[in-house]
């Protein structure tokens, strides 16, 4: 028998229940020591096993036989109620020590009880929790899934001229049949950084899963499921899982048999990408992930240990041809926020500016997308965007859709608008200026634009357009630009008060004979 092979104990007293061999010989044969060779027959006739019955009992059983600590054979201990000691381990603060103690004394007093040590009692714990949550081995089939998380250790960027060293995040990707890895890195964890990350890893992977299964960091989940309720995906995600046609699958809060391929992939990131590049200088993020991507593909050619094969080979022969295929257009990030009531004037506020709606959405909840060159606008009982807007500049416009108006809005102001500007522009250059900067106030909506314009021609007409023109002038020198100063300014005669003090002079002496004139004072008359 070669020296490297162990004998299993049911081998070892199968040998030894033959009479015909001495203690000695035994030992000799099967190299363990005589002593024991005799242990094992004595407690085998005690317990009166033979060839038959020993064929019948498993390896534990056995163990336990041949492990007997007095000379009576086996014997039993006193067992505690194994589920509820595991019940009990699960609640906070509760350690196996506490455990066991309380086990001591529960059957401190019972007479003849033969307790399990401590170490016999955490041994047999251990094995019971085993036993209790097994794992199920995963099987993935090609294209179906996607695993992703951040890796938890940095690379780092280092700032020409300070030497100032800025940590970088690394984004993992892991496929689920091949395995193949992918790896980037991004400024932050951050909902815009998590999505360019992910569209990084489809593209890739040159295709789309039908799933991705993220960890529950808030960027990916906004709220974690558990005890009955499903996990809040966060809506930015959603809009690009839904323009990927893939589903968002997290992974449940402490199961990471959920995700175990995502630690299998970041583990190997950690070990051959980041550990390698731990001394490496970075300017940009663009050198860094150029590194990344050249030590994953090295990592994805690599053979497997026990497999002929490489995660690419996998890949391009089982997975790549049952992965979706990319949509045409990269996805553009877009900010949403669900739920905004459509006020009576149908205007969204987003960064700045007032969106139009259409007119009958008005009470209801609409959710709005934000995009870095457009505003969306969507129902929840329509599939297209209500309303489709060019970002604004976020300077306090009004941008509003003709569409998007009641009819007797529309009638209004295509009837009263132009013909308001050209009846201001005739007035005077200060009443143009004044409707300019009163149609630019983000605070005066379209609608309410026309009244209070329709409101100053009424003014002229009370006052006098010469007045109005006036008021106007005074309104846009201290900047009160809107109807309501200027209704002010005319009723309290504010402009005419500032005319009088500006064009006051000083008036000629009346002549009169009390009166001296310049001659009475140099001398010439006595």
């Amino acid at each position: 028998m070669p020296k490297t092979e162990k004998l299993q104990t049911k081998d070892i007293c199968r040998y030894i229940l033959s009479p015909l061999r001495s203690n000695r010989s035994c030992a000799q044969a099967l190299r363990i020591s005589p002593t024991t060779v005799a242990k094992y027959r004595n407690l085998m006739k005690l317990n009166q096993v033979d060839l038959e019955k020993l064929n019948n009992l498993s390896n534990v059983e056995i163990e336990e036989l041949v492990q007997a600590r007095n000379k009576g054979g086996s014997h039993s201990f006193v067992e505690p109620d194994w589920l509820e000691i595991c019940a009990a381990l699960g609640k906070p603060g509760v350690t196996i020590a506490l455990l066991y103690q309380e086990y001591v004394e529960s059957h401190r007093g019972a007479p003849n009880a033969d307790l399990l040590s401590a170490s016999s009692f955490g041994r047999r714990l251990r094995t019971v929790r085993k036993a209790k949550s097994p794992s199920m081995r995963q099987v993935h089939p090609p294209g179906a899934r996607s695993f992703v998380d951040f890796s938890g250790k940095h690379l780092f960027l280092t700032e020409r001229g300070t030497g100032k060293k800025m940590p970088q995040e690394v984004f993992v990707a892991s496929l689920g049949a091949s395995q193949l890895i992918f790896a980037t890195a991004v400024s932050s964890q951050k909902l815009p950084d998590w999505i360019e990350a992910n569209v990084r890893a489809l593209e890739y992977f040159g295709g789309a899963p039908l799933e991705i299964v993220p960890d529950n960091l808030k960027s990916a989940v906004t709220k974690p499921g558990g005890k009955g309720r499903t996990a809040v995906v966060n809506r930015s995600y959603l809009d690009f899982a839904e323009h990927y046609q893939v589903v968002i699958n997290p992974a449940r809060i402490r199961r990471p048999q959920d995700k175990a391929l995502a630690e299998i992939g970041v583990r190997m990131v950690n070990m051959w990408v980041i550990a390698a590049l731990r001394d490496h200088v970075f300017y940009t993020l663009a050198d860094m992930n150029r590194e990344i991507t050249r030590l994953v593909d090295r990592i994805n050619g690599r053979t497997f240990r026990r497999l002929a094969t490489s995660r690419r080979a996998v890949f391009e022969t089982i997975e790549a041809p049952a992965m979706q295929q990319l949509p045409r257009d990269r996805y553009e990030f877009a900010l949403w926020r669900d739920g905004l009531l459509v006020p009576k004037d149908y205007h969204l506020y987003w960064e700045g500016d007032y969106y139009s709606v259409p007119h009958s959405f008005i009470g209801q909840r609409v959710n709005l997308a934000a995009t870095s060159s457009t505003v969306r606008i969507y129902a929840d009982d329509h599939v297209s965007p209500i309303a489709l807007h060019q970002l604004g500049r976020g300077s306090g416009q009004n941008i509003t859709e003709r569409d998007h108006m009641p009819e007797s809005h529309r009638a209004y102001a295509d009837n009263n608008l132009e013909e308001l500007r050209d009846w201001a522009t005739e007035i005077g250059e200060e009443v143009a200026q004044l409707f300019e900067a009163m149609r630019h106030n983000k605070r005066i909506k379209p609608t309410a634009l026309l009244k209070q314009m329709a409101r100053g021609r009424k003014l002229s007409r009370e006052y006098s357009v010469e007045r109005f023109a006036s008021a106007c002038r005074y309104a846009n020198t201290v900047g009160t630009q809107t109807i309501e100063s200027v209704a002010n300014i005319l009723k309290y005669g504010i402009d005419l008060r500032n005319t009088a003090a500006r064009d006051r002079i000083v008036s000629s002496p009346v002549p009169h004979d009390n009166v001296r004139g310049g001659t009475s004072y140099d001398g010439s008359q006595s």
